[in-house]
């Protein structure tokens, strides 16, 4: 269990924050103070400033104390606000120059203190708005409470160090903040920030508060010698204003105090294990044991020639556990009493994993990365498989379809590089967020609203669209519109209530995608569905079964106004080729046995409203929704 001193004075923000491991704190700075502590960079840029940088690591200890004093000043006080008990131990600028060899990788933060005991927290101001495209922090939630682990400098290598991929892919959440937010983070959160695709510099601050009472300590292990001892050191508050190891490695700190050498494991862990403690297997915990130098359980454990062996990588209760749980026998020393829960829980968790790696977000974003520039030579600006010859036609359809009106707040969920977007806007006067889980794309579209100077009716973000209610305000838009997205969608209830949230009563979502064609004979419908998986494995997508699909909107509680073929005279249409243009150009889904092909796909066209409950609007439209309500919901008829 993790052991946690208090770390908020509000007890609401600490369980969220013992539970999640990071908490956001809107506006901590404000406008004056970011201007202050930008001005205090910008007139203070070191010469060597280039790709990702910090403050910190600068050679130049009165340079360092300078900015370490004056950023202290401005952002401790407002942090003392919100913790409790907590004392300032360093601080630096986090910068990130624009550059695609800027990513921070996944990774913890040093231990500061004694974390059998403590907990440190780091606090990260950017000091201009990160929207996922300019050097965006991302977490693993959670994973503090899963890894405890030994931390330092380089010398001690992660033992994440060979599934960092997976981690990024599957684990990782993008926090997006406005200049003067702060993301308060435990040191020992998984997380990583994405590079800087953006055309301007990334100002960043970091700051590590440790508890009152904490002593700050700090690990060295020799580089390159992981059979070597740990040393626990202890040091004071100037530590790291001159002790510098990202120039001088494998150099231990000088002038503190040895209070501890020990063993400890340092075994990488697979994929498989990490699953298994993230989705919270119950019989299989890591727990990284120090074993202190010259007593009688390390003399057995080193053999004698201090090289850690298996008793140094887990306790003996764990060694138990970790055989049984490798032989897939631990079901057998369970209670009959506790069997069936457990069984239950794992298939869950199981069933949660198989989902995250199959059609995992991260896997999309990626996916729109390493192909955006066959995307843009195949489809051009428009990237819909569903197309008529000439595209403003089918935008031009697409307008009416949506429901555009003048005045709408709307939200273009999977913008591409925003040429949808660019068209409504100039067509309709609009204002539109935009927003991809694609960096390349949030680059390139911000570059297209640029040209089209519509800088002021069109916000392009990169942003996950199940994420849409934590990032926008409750019934914010008008019309919501998904362009061959929808389907991307790992968890379309999740997307739909998210949607919901920030529709305001009375806005339309619209869905333009495919949904998998239903067949009268079975073998046509093996045939249909092999493609389906063909589509689903090769584009990162999720094929909406329609009376699946059309199940979680009642559930949700949206009125279904229509579902259609695509309403485009058979002249304009363009048909499906450009689709084989892409595979033959990339090899991605490419069909080589057109004589047992089948089509296994309906482009339908749905859109869906957000009842108004407003007996002034006509409420007699609603009355079977109001109905369920009333007698399933159990509301009172003021409710409605």
């Amino acid at each position: 269990m993790l052991t946690m001193n208090q770390v908020f004075q509000d007890k609401k923000q600490n369980q969220e924050f013992t539970e999640k491991g990071y908490l956001v704190i809107k506006g901590l700075l404000s406008e004056d103070e970011v201007g202050t502590l930008t001005e205090l960079y910008k007139s203070n840029i070191p010469e060597n400033a280039q790709g990702f940088h910090r403050s910190l690591d600068q050679l130049n200890k009165p340079y360092k104390e300078k900015l370490s004093g004056a950023i202290h000043d401005v952002v401790t006080p407002r942090l003392n606000q919100y913790l409790k008990d907590y004392r300032f131990l360093l601080v630096s600028f986090m910068i990130k120059e624009p550059g695609e060899d800027t990513k921070f990788e996944v990774h913890q933060n040093w231990n500061f203190v004694d974390e059998t005991r403590f907990r440190s927290v780091a606090i990260w101001i950017p000091l201009v708005d990160v929207d996922g495209s300019n050097g965006t922090m991302h977490v693993a939630e959670g994973s503090h409470r899963v890894f405890p682990t030994i931390r330092g400098g380089p010398q001690i290598p992660s033992i994440f160090r060979e599934i960092y991929d997976h981690i990024r892919d599957h684990y990782m959440k993008p926090i997006l903040l406005k200049c003067g937010d702060a993301l308060v983070i435990d040191d020992a959160i998984l997380h990583y920030t994405s590079p800087n695709l953006g055309t301007s510099t990334r100002i960043a601050i970091a700051q590590v508060m440790i508890p009152a009472e904490a002593s700050p300590i700090y690990y060295y292990q020799p580089l390159n010698n992981e059979q070597a001892p740990i040393s626990k050191y202890l040091i004071d508050g100037n530590f790291y204003l001159y002790f510098n190891n990202r120039y001088t490695p494998d150099a231990p700190p000088q002038d503190c105090q040895l209070i501890q050498k020990f063993y400890t494991s340092l075994k990488p862990i697979n994929c498989e294990e990490f699953d298994a403690l993230m989705h919270g297997d119950s019989l299989m915990k890591l727990k990284m044991e120090e074993v202190p130098l010259g007593s009688q359980t390390e003399k057995v454990k080193s053999n004698g020639n201090n090289k850690p062996n298996f008793w140094q990588v887990y306790s003996p209760g764990n060694i138990g556990r970790e055989i049984l749980y490798r032989l897939g026998l631990y079901r057998k020393i369970i209670p009959d009493s506790a069997r069936g829960e457990l069984q239950k829980k794992t298939e869950n968790e199981v069933s949660c994993k198989n989902s995250i790696a199959t059609a995992h977000p991260q896997r999309v974003a990626h996916f729109y990365d390493q192909q955006h520039d066959a995307f843009m030579r195949v489809y051009g600006e428009v990237i819909q498989a569903f197309r008529t010859k000439n595209v403003t036609v089918l935008l031009d359809q697409q307008i009416q379809s949506i429901g555009l009106e003048p005045g709408n707040r709307v939200l273009d969920a999977g913008c591409g590089i925003c040429a949808p977007a660019i068209h409504f806007a100039q067509s309709v006067d609009i204002k539109i967020e935009a927003i991809t889980i694609s960096q390349k794309q949030v680059l390139a579209g911000k570059k297209m609203v640029q040209k089209n100077q519509l800088e002021e009716r069109i916000n392009v973000t990169c942003l996950d669209y199940h994420q849409v209610s934590s990032h926008f305000p409750d019934n914010f838009f008008d019309k919501v519109y998904f362009l061959e997205s929808f389907g991307h969608s790992h968890d379309k209830q999740t997307l739909l209530e998210s949607v919901w949230k920030v529709l305001r009563p009375g806005g339309q979502v619209y869905i333009k995608d495919l949904f998998r064609k239903v067949a009268h004979h079975h073998e046509l419908q093996e045939r249909i569905d092999h493609e389906i998986s063909r589509i689903n494995q090769n584009y990162h997508y999720n094929v909406s079964d329609l009376n699946e699909f059309l199940n979680l909107t009642r559930k949700q509680g949206y009125i279904l106004e229509y579902i259609k073929t695509i309403d485009l005279p058979l002249v304009q249409f363009e048909d499906l080729a450009i689709s084989n243009e892409f595979q033959e150009l990339t090899g991605i889904g490419r069909i080589n046995d057109w004589k047992n092909y089948i089509f296994p796909i309906d482009f339908f066209e749905i859109r869906l409203m957000k009842p108004q409950f407003d007996l002034d609007k006509g409420q007699d439209r609603y009355f079977l929704q109001n109905l369920y309500r009333v007698q399933i919901k159990q509301w009172e008829e003021t409710q409605l």
